[in-house]
């Protein structure tokens, strides 16, 4: 599933980005958020389509 590589390199980035010390509140630390919950969540789509389970109506990423 190419979006399960897409969130699994997400988190690498998210990982090194908190690993150089970005402080809270900085931007490239959001925005690593983000970009992580935003694959995370079509992951969450894809999974619960490919098993034919609805998708959840609320955001859980956050």
């Amino acid at each position: 599933m190419a979006v399960a590589d897409t969130a699994f390199n997400r988190l690498k980035a998210f990982r090194d980005v908190v690993g150089s010390g970005a402080m809270p509140g900085s931007s490239n630390l959001a925005d690593a958020i983000q970009s992580y919950g935003i694959v995370l969540r079509e992951l969450r789509h894809a999974m619960r389509d490919d098993l034919g389970e609805p998708r959840l109506e609320t955001d859980v990423s956050n």
